[in-house]
Protein backbone atom coordinates (compact mmCIF):
# COMPACT_ATOMS: atom_id res chain seq x y z
CA UNK A 1 0.00 0.00 0.00
CA UNK A 2 1.46 3.25 -0.88
CA UNK A 3 1.93 6.28 0.97
CA UNK A 4 -1.11 8.20 1.98
CA UNK A 5 -1.28 11.70 0.08
CA UNK A 6 -1.55 14.22 3.19
CA UNK A 7 -4.76 16.56 1.78
CA UNK A 8 -4.20 19.25 4.62
CA UNK A 9 -3.18 22.79 3.33
CA UNK A 10 -0.28 24.08 4.95
CA UNK A 11 -0.87 26.29 8.06
CA UNK A 12 -0.17 30.18 6.30
CA UNK A 13 -2.57 28.97 3.74
CA UNK A 14 -5.31 28.17 6.10
CA UNK A 15 -4.76 31.50 7.94
CA UNK A 16 -5.43 33.51 4.96
CA UNK A 17 -8.69 31.42 3.47
CA UNK A 18 -9.74 31.80 7.00
CA UNK A 19 -9.26 35.40 6.99
CA UNK A 20 -10.80 36.15 3.77
CA UNK A 21 -14.37 33.89 5.09
CA UNK A 22 -14.27 36.29 7.76
CA UNK A 23 -13.89 39.23 6.14
CA UNK A 24 -16.49 38.36 3.84
CA UNK A 25 -18.72 37.54 6.75
CA UNK A 26 -18.07 41.10 8.06
CA UNK A 27 -19.03 43.08 5.10
CA UNK A 28 -22.19 40.66 4.44
CA UNK A 29 -23.20 41.87 7.95
CA UNK A 30 -22.21 45.53 7.38
CA UNK A 31 -24.67 45.13 4.56
CA UNK A 32 -27.26 43.70 6.14
CA UNK A 33 -27.36 45.97 8.81
CA UNK A 34 -27.55 48.81 6.74
CA UNK A 35 -30.43 47.72 5.20
CA UNK A 36 -31.85 46.72 8.44
CA UNK A 37 -31.81 50.36 9.63
CA UNK A 38 -32.46 51.43 6.73
CA UNK A 39 -35.51 49.28 6.26
CA UNK A 40 -36.59 50.12 9.41
CA UNK A 41 -37.37 53.55 7.98
CA UNK A 42 -38.44 53.00 4.96
CA UNK A 43 -39.70 49.76 4.02
CA UNK A 44 -39.77 48.60 0.51
CA UNK A 45 -43.40 49.54 0.63
CA UNK A 46 -42.30 52.63 2.73
CA UNK A 47 -39.72 54.28 0.63
CA UNK A 48 -40.67 57.49 -0.25
CA UNK A 49 -41.48 56.78 -3.61
CA UNK A 50 -44.08 54.78 -2.04
CA UNK A 51 -45.56 57.29 0.20
CA UNK A 52 -49.03 57.99 -0.35
CA UNK A 53 -49.09 61.83 -0.77
CA UNK A 54 -52.06 63.54 0.79
CA UNK A 55 -54.81 64.74 -1.43
CA UNK A 56 -57.78 66.47 -0.11
CA UNK A 57 -61.44 67.10 -2.23
CA UNK A 58 -60.53 71.17 -3.22
CA UNK A 59 -62.98 70.88 -5.52
CA UNK A 60 -64.91 73.69 -3.76
CA UNK A 61 -61.65 76.01 -3.12
CA UNK A 62 -61.07 79.13 -5.42
CA UNK A 63 -59.28 78.39 -8.73
CA UNK A 64 -55.70 79.93 -7.72
CA UNK A 65 -56.34 78.18 -4.26
CA UNK A 66 -56.85 74.58 -6.37
CA UNK A 67 -54.34 75.36 -8.77
CA UNK A 68 -51.48 76.39 -6.37
CA UNK A 69 -52.25 73.51 -4.10
CA UNK A 70 -52.11 70.99 -7.54
CA UNK A 71 -48.37 72.29 -7.99
CA UNK A 72 -47.20 71.65 -4.89
CA UNK A 73 -48.53 68.48 -4.85
CA UNK A 74 -47.23 67.10 -8.13
CA UNK A 75 -43.78 68.30 -6.97
CA UNK A 76 -43.92 66.74 -4.40
CA UNK A 77 -44.92 63.49 -6.79
CA UNK A 78 -42.21 64.34 -8.96
CA UNK A 79 -39.56 64.44 -5.99
CA UNK A 80 -40.64 62.37 -2.88
CA UNK A 81 -37.09 62.16 -1.72
CA UNK A 82 -36.76 65.83 -0.96
CA UNK A 83 -37.95 67.12 2.17
CA UNK A 84 -37.90 70.92 0.74
CA UNK A 85 -41.02 69.61 -1.60
CA UNK A 86 -42.76 67.74 1.11
CA UNK A 87 -42.27 71.03 3.73
CA UNK A 88 -44.02 73.93 1.31
CA UNK A 89 -47.13 71.66 0.55
CA UNK A 90 -47.18 70.84 4.34
CA UNK A 91 -46.96 74.85 4.58
CA UNK A 92 -49.99 75.26 1.00
CA UNK A 93 -52.36 73.19 2.84
CA UNK A 94 -51.71 74.55 6.38
CA UNK A 95 -52.12 78.09 4.94
CA UNK A 96 -55.92 76.24 3.69
CA UNK A 97 -56.90 74.71 6.90
CA UNK A 98 -56.53 71.55 5.64
CA UNK A 99 -54.61 70.59 8.66
CA UNK A 100 -54.58 67.02 9.06
CA UNK A 101 -52.88 66.89 5.59
CA UNK A 102 -50.40 69.00 6.07
CA UNK A 103 -49.86 67.41 9.85
CA UNK A 104 -48.71 64.15 7.42
CA UNK A 105 -46.99 66.07 4.75
CA UNK A 106 -44.64 67.84 7.89
CA UNK A 107 -44.08 64.55 9.24
CA UNK A 108 -42.45 63.33 5.95
CA UNK A 109 -40.50 66.31 5.88
CA UNK A 110 -39.08 65.53 9.18
CA UNK A 111 -38.30 62.17 8.82
CA UNK A 112 -36.42 63.20 5.20
CA UNK A 113 -34.85 65.66 6.97
CA UNK A 114 -34.45 65.20 10.62
CA UNK A 115 -32.14 68.12 11.24
CA UNK A 116 -34.80 70.71 9.63
CA UNK A 117 -35.78 72.81 12.90
CA UNK A 118 -38.40 74.19 10.39
CA UNK A 119 -40.51 71.21 9.94
CA UNK A 120 -39.69 69.80 12.91
CA UNK A 121 -41.88 73.28 14.78
CA UNK A 122 -44.51 73.23 12.00
CA UNK A 123 -45.04 69.41 12.76
CA UNK A 124 -45.21 70.01 16.41
CA UNK A 125 -47.59 73.18 15.96
CA UNK A 126 -49.75 71.26 13.47
CA UNK A 127 -50.13 68.65 16.13
CA UNK A 128 -51.04 71.34 18.81
CA UNK A 129 -53.82 72.56 16.37
CA UNK A 130 -55.00 69.28 15.85
CA UNK A 131 -55.70 69.33 19.75
CA UNK A 132 -53.53 65.96 19.69
CA UNK A 133 -52.79 64.86 23.51
CA UNK A 134 -50.38 67.34 25.08
CA UNK A 135 -48.17 64.81 25.96
CA UNK A 136 -47.26 64.26 22.95
CA UNK A 137 -47.67 67.93 21.27
CA UNK A 138 -45.19 68.48 24.23
CA UNK A 139 -42.75 65.93 23.41
CA UNK A 140 -42.69 67.06 19.20
CA UNK A 141 -42.57 70.57 20.56
CA UNK A 142 -39.34 69.66 23.25
CA UNK A 143 -37.88 68.01 20.13
CA UNK A 144 -37.94 70.66 17.47
CA UNK A 145 -36.38 73.08 20.05
CA UNK A 146 -33.62 71.14 20.81
CA UNK A 147 -32.44 71.55 17.07
CA UNK A 148 -32.92 75.12 17.90
CA UNK A 149 -32.85 76.08 21.33
CA UNK A 150 -32.94 80.13 21.04
CA UNK A 151 -35.80 80.05 18.97
CA UNK A 152 -38.28 82.09 21.82
CA UNK A 153 -41.87 81.80 19.86
CA UNK A 154 -41.17 77.80 20.40
CA UNK A 155 -40.89 78.16 24.33
CA UNK A 156 -44.49 80.27 24.48
CA UNK A 157 -46.38 77.88 22.31
CA UNK A 158 -44.92 75.07 24.60
CA UNK A 159 -46.17 76.95 27.88
CA UNK A 160 -49.36 77.36 25.95
CA UNK A 161 -49.21 73.80 25.85
CA UNK A 162 -48.67 73.00 29.35
CA UNK A 163 -51.13 75.55 30.13
CA UNK A 164 -53.88 73.58 28.36
CA UNK A 165 -52.97 70.64 30.10
CA UNK A 166 -52.83 72.77 33.37
CA UNK A 167 -49.10 72.56 34.04
CA UNK A 168 -48.92 76.07 35.18
CA UNK A 169 -45.18 75.14 36.76
CA UNK A 170 -43.85 73.47 33.62
CA UNK A 171 -45.58 76.60 31.42
CA UNK A 172 -43.58 78.95 34.08
CA UNK A 173 -40.27 77.44 33.26
CA UNK A 174 -41.45 77.37 29.59
CA UNK A 175 -42.17 81.63 29.18
CA UNK A 176 -38.96 82.27 31.45
CA UNK A 177 -37.09 80.66 29.00
CA UNK A 178 -38.25 82.29 26.07
CA UNK A 179 -37.83 85.57 27.65
CA UNK A 180 -34.34 84.50 27.84
CA UNK A 181 -34.21 84.63 24.35
CA UNK A 182 -36.15 87.83 23.12
CA UNK A 183 -36.53 89.71 26.29
CA UNK A 184 -38.77 92.05 24.70
CA UNK A 185 -41.74 89.49 23.02
CA UNK A 186 -44.75 90.77 24.94
CA UNK A 187 -46.96 88.13 24.68
CA UNK A 188 -44.48 85.99 26.75
CA UNK A 189 -44.68 88.82 29.58
CA UNK A 190 -48.49 88.64 29.19
CA UNK A 191 -48.36 84.82 29.63
CA UNK A 192 -46.08 84.20 32.64
CA UNK A 193 -47.67 87.11 34.48
CA UNK A 194 -50.91 85.28 33.64
CA UNK A 195 -49.13 82.25 35.38
CA UNK A 196 -47.93 83.85 38.21
CA UNK A 197 -51.24 85.23 38.93
CA UNK A 198 -52.75 81.63 39.09
CA UNK A 199 -49.80 80.26 41.21
CA UNK A 200 -50.89 82.85 43.52
CA UNK A 201 -47.68 85.04 42.69
CA UNK A 202 -49.32 88.48 42.08
CA UNK A 203 -46.14 90.83 42.52
CA UNK A 204 -43.72 88.93 40.20
CA UNK A 205 -46.54 88.74 37.99
CA UNK A 206 -47.17 92.78 37.92
CA UNK A 207 -43.72 92.92 37.33
CA UNK A 208 -43.57 91.07 33.92
CA UNK A 209 -47.47 92.14 33.51
CA UNK A 210 -46.03 96.12 33.33
CA UNK A 211 -43.25 94.96 30.91
CA UNK A 212 -46.02 93.70 28.50
CA UNK A 213 -48.41 96.88 29.02
CA UNK A 214 -45.13 98.71 28.00
CA UNK A 215 -44.57 96.97 24.82
CA UNK A 216 -48.21 96.77 23.99
CA UNK A 217 -50.13 99.35 26.02
CA UNK A 218 -53.80 98.73 24.18
CA UNK A 219 -54.06 95.53 25.49
CA UNK A 220 -57.16 94.33 27.11
CA UNK A 221 -55.51 91.22 28.22
CA UNK A 222 -52.72 92.66 29.90
CA UNK A 223 -55.10 95.14 31.55
CA UNK A 224 -57.69 92.97 32.79
CA UNK A 225 -54.52 90.93 34.61
CA UNK A 226 -52.89 93.91 35.38
CA UNK A 227 -56.57 95.39 37.78
CA UNK A 228 -56.94 91.80 39.44
CA UNK A 229 -52.67 91.83 40.13
CA UNK A 230 -53.45 94.86 41.61
CA UNK A 231 -56.55 94.13 43.00
CA UNK A 232 -54.95 91.36 45.24
CA UNK A 233 -51.97 93.44 45.96
CA UNK A 234 -54.46 95.52 47.80
CA UNK A 235 -53.63 98.68 45.66
CA UNK A 236 -57.02 99.39 44.87
CA UNK A 237 -56.56 102.81 42.84
CA UNK A 238 -54.24 101.15 40.05
CA UNK A 239 -56.51 98.25 39.92
CA UNK A 240 -59.14 100.56 38.91
CA UNK A 241 -57.52 102.52 36.71
CA UNK A 242 -56.59 99.12 34.69
CA UNK A 243 -60.16 97.99 35.04
CA UNK A 244 -61.23 100.95 33.42
CA UNK A 245 -58.69 100.30 30.46
CA UNK A 246 -59.89 96.92 29.92
CA UNK A 247 -63.25 97.59 29.24
CA UNK A 248 -62.02 100.17 26.65
CA UNK A 249 -58.83 98.59 24.67
CA UNK A 250 -59.85 96.41 22.03
CA UNK A 251 -56.81 95.11 21.15
CA UNK A 252 -55.02 92.15 22.06
CA UNK A 253 -51.16 90.93 21.09
CA UNK A 254 -50.89 87.96 19.31
CA UNK A 255 -47.31 86.07 18.89
CA UNK A 256 -45.99 87.22 15.91
CA UNK A 257 -44.33 83.66 14.85
CA UNK A 258 -42.00 84.32 11.88
CA UNK A 259 -42.39 80.20 11.10
CA UNK A 260 -46.37 80.44 11.45
CA UNK A 261 -46.38 83.92 9.53
CA UNK A 262 -44.38 82.56 6.45
CA UNK A 263 -47.32 79.91 6.63
CA UNK A 264 -49.91 82.41 6.75
CA UNK A 265 -48.58 84.41 4.34
CA UNK A 266 -49.12 81.50 1.60
CA UNK A 267 -52.62 81.62 1.63
CA UNK A 268 -54.52 82.72 -1.66
CA UNK A 269 -57.65 82.82 -0.59
CA UNK A 270 -60.00 85.72 -0.68
CA UNK A 271 -60.86 85.37 3.32
CA UNK A 272 -56.72 85.06 3.43
CA UNK A 273 -56.04 87.96 1.60
CA UNK A 274 -58.38 90.00 3.42
CA UNK A 275 -57.56 89.10 6.83
CA UNK A 276 -53.67 89.81 5.40
CA UNK A 277 -54.50 93.29 3.73
CA UNK A 278 -56.03 94.31 6.93
CA UNK A 279 -53.02 92.94 9.03
CA UNK A 280 -50.74 94.49 6.68
CA UNK A 281 -52.56 98.08 6.91
CA UNK A 282 -52.25 98.07 10.80
CA UNK A 283 -49.11 97.26 9.96
CA UNK A 284 -48.38 99.90 7.70
CA UNK A 285 -47.27 97.47 4.92
CA UNK A 286 -49.15 99.45 1.89
CA UNK A 287 -47.71 98.22 -1.12
CA UNK A 288 -48.39 94.67 0.14
CA UNK A 289 -51.87 95.55 1.23
CA UNK A 290 -52.70 97.11 -2.71
CA UNK A 291 -51.59 93.17 -3.46
CA UNK A 292 -54.07 91.37 -1.31
CA UNK A 293 -56.99 94.13 -2.13
CA UNK A 294 -56.66 94.12 -5.72
CA UNK A 295 -57.08 90.01 -5.15
CA UNK A 296 -60.37 90.69 -2.61
CA UNK A 297 -61.56 92.92 -5.55
CA UNK A 298 -62.04 90.59 -7.76
CA UNK A 299 -64.02 88.84 -6.02
CA UNK A 300 -66.13 91.56 -4.30
CA UNK A 301 -65.84 94.07 -7.00
CA UNK A 302 -68.95 96.19 -5.85
CA UNK A 303 -67.90 96.46 -1.66
CA UNK A 304 -67.40 100.27 -0.94
CA UNK A 305 -64.88 99.48 1.70
CA UNK A 306 -62.09 97.33 -0.19
CA UNK A 307 -61.99 99.96 -2.68
CA UNK A 308 -62.16 103.16 0.45
CA UNK A 309 -58.89 100.73 1.72
CA UNK A 310 -57.44 100.51 -2.01
CA UNK A 311 -57.98 104.12 -2.47
CA UNK A 312 -56.21 104.70 1.35
CA UNK A 313 -53.71 102.55 0.45
CA UNK A 314 -52.77 104.20 -3.09
CA UNK A 315 -52.65 107.68 -0.97
CA UNK A 316 -50.17 106.57 1.31
CA UNK A 317 -47.64 105.19 -1.40
CA UNK A 318 -48.25 108.08 -3.04
CA UNK A 319 -50.31 106.65 -5.89
CA UNK A 320 -52.71 109.68 -6.19
CA UNK A 321 -54.40 109.32 -9.31
CA UNK A 322 -55.18 105.76 -8.63
CA UNK A 323 -55.83 106.99 -4.89
CA UNK A 324 -58.80 109.58 -6.56
CA UNK A 325 -60.24 106.71 -9.11
CA UNK A 326 -60.38 104.25 -5.69
CA UNK A 327 -62.00 106.41 -3.43
CA UNK A 328 -64.48 107.68 -5.45
CA UNK A 329 -65.73 104.35 -7.10
CA UNK A 330 -66.10 104.02 -3.24
CA UNK A 331 -68.51 107.29 -2.38
CA UNK A 332 -70.38 105.59 -5.79
CA UNK A 333 -71.47 102.46 -4.37
CA UNK A 334 -71.87 104.27 -0.32
CA UNK A 335 -72.20 108.01 -0.24
CA UNK A 336 -71.90 108.18 3.33
CA UNK A 337 -68.54 107.08 3.44
CA UNK A 338 -66.69 109.81 5.24
CA UNK A 339 -63.75 108.45 5.64
CA UNK A 340 -62.99 108.75 1.81
CA UNK A 341 -64.45 112.02 2.16
CA UNK A 342 -61.32 113.05 4.36
CA UNK A 343 -58.74 111.40 2.45
CA UNK A 344 -59.52 112.90 -0.40
CA UNK A 345 -60.17 116.40 1.16
CA UNK A 346 -56.35 115.95 2.37
CA UNK A 347 -55.61 115.21 -1.53
CA UNK A 348 -57.11 118.29 -3.10
CA UNK A 349 -56.41 120.64 -0.46
CA UNK A 350 -53.17 121.86 -2.61
CA UNK A 351 -54.60 120.68 -5.91
CA UNK A 352 -57.85 122.39 -6.15
CA UNK A 353 -59.16 123.77 -2.53
CA UNK A 354 -62.92 123.89 -3.51
CA UNK A 355 -62.94 120.49 -4.05
CA UNK A 356 -61.59 119.51 -0.80
CA UNK A 357 -63.66 122.04 0.66
CA UNK A 358 -66.81 120.04 -0.96
CA UNK A 359 -65.20 116.89 0.75
CA UNK A 360 -64.78 118.29 4.36
CA UNK A 361 -68.59 119.29 3.92
CA UNK A 362 -69.46 116.09 2.91
CA UNK A 363 -67.18 114.03 5.84
CA UNK A 364 -68.89 116.89 8.78
CA UNK A 365 -72.59 115.57 7.18
CA UNK A 366 -72.56 111.52 7.66
CA UNK A 367 -69.71 111.22 10.32
CA UNK A 368 -70.25 111.94 14.18
CA UNK A 369 -70.16 115.14 15.44
CA UNK A 370 -65.70 115.80 15.35
CA UNK A 371 -63.73 118.89 15.97
CA UNK A 372 -61.20 118.14 14.04
CA UNK A 373 -62.87 118.02 10.71
CA UNK A 374 -64.46 121.55 11.79
CA UNK A 375 -60.92 123.04 11.84
CA UNK A 376 -59.50 121.33 8.62
CA UNK A 377 -62.60 122.98 6.95
CA UNK A 378 -61.75 126.08 8.49
CA UNK A 379 -58.41 126.10 7.36
CA UNK A 380 -59.51 125.06 3.75
CA UNK A 381 -61.49 127.92 4.23
CA UNK A 382 -59.12 130.62 5.30
CA UNK A 383 -56.70 129.79 2.62
CA UNK A 384 -59.40 130.46 -0.01
CA UNK A 385 -59.88 133.83 1.65
CA UNK A 386 -63.11 133.19 3.58
CA UNK A 387 -62.23 134.41 6.71
CA UNK A 388 -65.90 134.52 8.04
CA UNK A 389 -66.78 131.08 6.83
CA UNK A 390 -63.95 129.93 8.49
CA UNK A 391 -65.06 131.43 11.90
CA UNK A 392 -68.27 129.94 11.68
CA UNK A 393 -66.06 126.27 11.54
CA UNK A 394 -63.53 126.95 14.15
CA UNK A 395 -66.36 128.16 16.69
CA UNK A 396 -68.28 124.79 15.49
CA UNK A 397 -65.37 123.02 16.65
CA UNK A 398 -64.96 124.59 19.94
CA UNK A 399 -68.43 123.89 20.83
CA UNK A 400 -67.75 120.21 20.39
CA UNK A 401 -64.51 120.23 22.16
CA UNK A 402 -65.00 123.43 24.54
CA UNK A 403 -62.17 122.23 26.70
CA UNK A 404 -59.61 121.61 23.88
CA UNK A 405 -56.89 124.14 24.34
CA UNK A 406 -56.05 123.67 20.48
CA UNK A 407 -59.29 124.46 19.21
CA UNK A 408 -59.31 127.96 21.64
CA UNK A 409 -56.46 128.72 20.27
CA UNK A 410 -57.36 127.87 16.95
CA UNK A 411 -60.42 130.28 17.23
CA UNK A 412 -58.31 133.08 18.86
CA UNK A 413 -56.02 132.89 15.64
CA UNK A 414 -58.92 133.71 13.22
CA UNK A 415 -60.88 136.05 15.57
CA UNK A 416 -56.76 138.00 15.77
CA UNK A 417 -56.74 137.82 12.05
CA UNK A 418 -60.36 139.45 11.69
CA UNK A 419 -58.92 142.04 13.84
CA UNK A 420 -61.49 141.38 16.88
CA UNK A 421 -58.92 141.60 19.55
CA UNK A 422 -61.53 141.12 22.81
CA UNK A 423 -62.58 137.77 21.25
CA UNK A 424 -59.01 136.63 20.53
CA UNK A 425 -57.66 137.86 23.89
CA UNK A 426 -60.85 135.96 25.69
CA UNK A 427 -60.29 132.51 23.46
CA UNK A 428 -56.60 132.77 24.40
CA UNK A 429 -56.68 133.21 28.01
CA UNK A 430 -59.45 130.40 28.05
CA UNK A 431 -56.67 128.21 26.37
CA UNK A 432 -53.38 129.39 28.60
CA UNK A 433 -56.09 128.62 31.67
CA UNK A 434 -56.47 124.68 30.43
CA UNK A 435 -52.46 124.42 29.09
CA UNK A 436 -50.49 127.54 30.69
CA UNK A 437 -47.55 126.48 28.29
CA UNK A 438 -49.90 126.22 24.94
CA UNK A 439 -47.38 128.00 22.08
CA UNK A 440 -49.84 129.18 19.90
CA UNK A 441 -52.17 130.75 22.65
CA UNK A 442 -49.61 132.74 24.14
CA UNK A 443 -48.17 133.38 20.22
CA UNK A 444 -51.37 135.31 20.07
CA UNK A 445 -51.69 136.80 23.02
CA UNK A 446 -48.67 137.91 22.45
CA UNK A 447 -49.30 139.75 19.51
CA UNK A 448 -52.40 141.03 21.01
CA UNK A 449 -50.25 142.91 23.78
CA UNK A 450 -47.84 143.86 21.24
CA UNK A 451 -50.18 145.71 19.06
CA UNK A 452 -51.79 147.40 22.09
CA UNK A 453 -48.22 148.66 23.16
CA UNK A 454 -48.28 145.98 26.40
CA UNK A 455 -44.32 145.29 25.51
CA UNK A 456 -43.52 143.73 28.51
CA UNK A 457 -46.31 141.42 28.62
CA UNK A 458 -45.93 140.79 24.68
CA UNK A 459 -42.42 139.48 25.67
CA UNK A 460 -43.40 137.38 28.57
CA UNK A 461 -46.11 135.65 26.11
CA UNK A 462 -43.37 135.26 23.28
CA UNK A 463 -41.10 133.98 26.05
CA UNK A 464 -43.46 130.97 26.60
CA UNK A 465 -43.99 130.34 23.05
CA UNK A 466 -40.97 129.57 22.11
CA UNK A 467 -39.74 128.24 25.48
CA UNK A 468 -42.72 125.00 24.36
CA UNK A 469 -42.00 125.52 20.95
CA UNK A 470 -38.48 126.79 19.33
CA UNK A 471 -40.25 126.73 16.38
CA UNK A 472 -42.86 129.38 16.91
CA UNK A 473 -43.07 132.27 15.35
CA UNK A 474 -42.40 133.84 18.67
CA UNK A 475 -38.91 133.61 18.28
CA UNK A 476 -38.93 136.21 15.37
CA UNK A 477 -41.04 138.84 17.27
CA UNK A 478 -39.26 138.27 20.50
CA UNK A 479 -35.61 139.04 19.01
CA UNK A 480 -37.66 142.14 17.29
CA UNK A 481 -38.69 143.29 20.47
CA UNK A 482 -35.93 142.43 22.67
CA UNK A 483 -33.48 144.64 20.34
CA UNK A 484 -35.88 147.70 19.90
CA UNK A 485 -34.50 150.44 21.70
CA UNK A 486 -36.98 151.60 24.69
CA UNK A 487 -38.02 154.92 24.93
Amino acid sequence: MGRQIDREMPSDARFGKTLLILMVLILALIAAGFFLVRSNVFSSDESPANWAVPDPDIASYEKRVRDYLTQTRQAVKDNPALPGYWGEYAMALDAHMLLSDAALAYLRATQLAPESFQWAYLHALSRFYLADPPEKVVTLFESALKIDPTYAHGYVRLGDVHVSAGRLEDAKLAYEESLRHDADLAVAHRSLGQVLLTLGLPREAVEHLNRADQLAPDDRAVATALAQGYMRLGEREKADDYARRAASNQQQIGLVDPLRRAVDDLGLSTRHSEERANRRIYEKRFPEAIVDLLIVMEKYPDDPMVHYRLGMCYERTGQITQAIVALKKALRLRENLFDAHIILARIYLRRDPSQAIDHYRQAILHADPNADLHTNLAIALANMGDIEAALVEFRLAVEIAPESPDKLGDLSRALLMTGDLPGATEQSKKALELDPEHAIANFNLGQIYEQTDRLDDAIAHYRRAVATDPNSPAAGRLRELLNRPRQ
